[in-house]
């Protein structure tokens, strides 16, 4: 930087000193902003060997996740017979054999309707039925649902009158959206990151609304376990991406939520997404959302003509980009509502 009085105060120097030291500042001061300017990557080399090097088993599971009932003869790879094989009681017997669990044990005596041999269920077919991952992961999923309510919030009934009824600002933005099922009849997501207003809502709303919608989602697909994403990147900024927020979104798939992600479509992404966001995202993904991982570039009919080859028709496809759903969120949430969800 010129010293007082040097020859060389160039205006242009100037600017760019006091713009990096702001973001410099900023980016200490708040954890939840953009990202640092040395944020792992996942490279695009990296990619195409991690790709390269699948079994044919993976390439087969990948399929099955990515096309659903359309690559051929659906397989059942969640196990509807849990109850009957006994591993409802091995779960059991596992959650007994967990010291640390005080969340759990408040919401077995707090709200006891949500902590129901359905909803063990739906852990052990998330796990492939082994009961005792099944146990910690329901475990984990408490403490991290205390974490992100709060203990006022956390064991109220899991709907926008009772622990969401301080994010409906959140809900209600139209970011994230339920749009209806697929092919496969599983759920699809709608994010549009580009269109939230961060003045508007907190992270720790969008986080929670987040989980909401995943939680509602995946009840409205046929094997209440699996949900497909959409992503519209078109008009993302770099003032938007909040990369500590995006891992604990993922994480909530990956850690703790009885669900699937069993697709990941951007569409439309622009130069900033391509060149920024997504090598960030795919780094702290893990290998199994970055091979569900898959980007849509080209014509509107172009990347419909795509979606529907991954059984997502035109029908349910957003407007925003080409589709015939309007994505009412508010009368979507009023029927939900209505539904006491």
């Amino acid at each position: 930087y010129p010293t007082k009085g040097s020859q060389n105060n160039s205006p242009c120097i100037n600017i760019l000193f006091v713009f990096f030291l702001v973001r410099t500042i900023m980016l200490g001061a708040n954890s939840y902003t953009s990202f640092g300017i040395t944020a792992p990557i996942f490279s695009s080399e990296e990619e195409k060997k991690e790709r390269e090097n699948l079994t044919a088993q993976e390439q087969e599971e990948l399929s099955r996740s990515l096309y659903g009932k359309l690559y051929g003869n659906p397989q059942d790879d969640n196990n509807h017979n849990l109850l009957h094989q006994g591993l409802l009681q091995q779960m059991n017997r596992a959650l007994d054999q967990i010291s640390d669990k005080e969340s759990f044990e408040q919401a077995l005596e707090i709200c006891p309707d949500q902590v129901t041999d359905h909803d063990k269920t739906r852990f052990l077919r998330r796990m492939d039925g082994n009961p005792q991952a099944a146990a910690q992961r329901l475990v984990d999923y408490w403490e991290r649902r205390r974490e992100v309510f709060g203990q006022d919030l956390c064991y109220l009934p899991f709907t926008q009158d009772g622990a969401l009824h301080q994010d409906m600002v959140a809900l209600s933005q139209g970011v994230i959206h339920i749009l209806g099922t697929d092919a496969s009849g599983r759920s699809v997501t709608y994010v549009d990151l580009g269109s939230v207003d961060w003045t508007l809502v907190p992270p720790e709303s969008f986080l929670r609304a987040a989980w909401y919608f995943y939680e509602v989602g995946v009840s409205q697909s046929s094997d209440q376990q699996s949900i497909v994403l959409i992503m519209y990147q078109k008009h993302e900024k770099l003032s938007n991406f909040r990369r500590k927020l995006a891992k604990q979104v993922v994480d909530l798939e990956k850690l703790y939520l009885p669900i699937r992600i069993k697709g990941f479509h951007v569409c439309h992404p622009n130069r900033f997404f391509g060149d920024i966001s997504a090598p960030i995202l795919k780094f702290f993904m893990g290998k199994r959302w970055r091979l569900i991982f898959q980007i849509h570039r080209g014509t509107e009919q172009a990347v419909l003509n795509k979606l529907l080859e991954f059984g997502i028709d035109r029908e349910i496809v957003p407007r925003a980009f080409g589709g015939l759903n309007p994505c009412d969120v508010e009368a979507w949430l009023e029927h939900q509502r209505a539904q006491h969800l």
